[in-house]
């Protein structure tokens, strides 16, 4: 499952600046970074995959078969950036940015804000109202995440401290965006 490897990888990381001489635990983050890159990430319509099995293929374990969540995506991305930031290295930056990217073109929701949840292999977003029907065991979720209600938006964000906007997860004509309670200014990063 993406969000354990991702887990390991950014406590390992994380690990690794707290002690000298901490090598074993980088290399085993490097280790999970491989594994994320190798086993979890499609290679074909990109983003990471929910579950795989030890091999890297289609896993039916929940019923996630080759299904992508934006949760799962969030965590691995959370993962590159401690490993960069652990090993400046810049392979795995260009991972966490292709991720990064990935997640703002498939899952981010310009009519509601904030980024739809469930995706299929090929990043579209589904809910409990599309033609394809999931039967992954986190299905009772869908009624949660919809096209009016997007999951992360959270109507009490501060104004961007770049362009002043107040209005939350919202693409607009300044261009800023609100992600995951973090200010992040589109007009100022791209």
């Amino acid at each position: 499952m993406i969000v354990t490897q991702a887990r390991h990888a950014w406590t390992l990381s994380k690990l690794a600046s707290f002690f000298e001489g901490a090598g074993a635990y980088e290399k085993m983050a490097l280790h999970g970074y491989y594994s994320m890159r190798i086993h979890m990430w499609d290679a074909e319509y990109g983003g990471f995959y929910q579950i795989r099995n030890r091999v890297g293929g289609m896993s039916d374990v929940n019923g996630w078969r080759n299904e992508k969540r934006a949760y799962g995506n969030a965590f691995g991305i959370y993962a590159l950036a401690a490993l960069y930031h652990q090993t400046g290295n810049s392979e795995v930056l260009e991972f966490a940015q292709e991720a990064f990217r990935w997640v703002e073109d498939h899952s981010f929701d310009p009519k509601g804000g904030g980024y739809f949840e469930f995706l299929t292999r090929e990043g579209k977003p589904f809910d409990s109202s599309s033609e394809y029907k999931t039967i992954a065991s986190d299905k009772n979720e869908l009624g949660l995440r919809t096209r009016t209600r997007p999951f992360i938006c959270s109507k009490r964000t501060p104004s961007c401290t770049t362009c002043g906007n107040r209005r939350c997860c919202e693409r607009n004509s300044n261009g800023c965006s609100f992600l995951s309670g973090t200010r992040w200014c589109r007009k100022k990063d791209r």
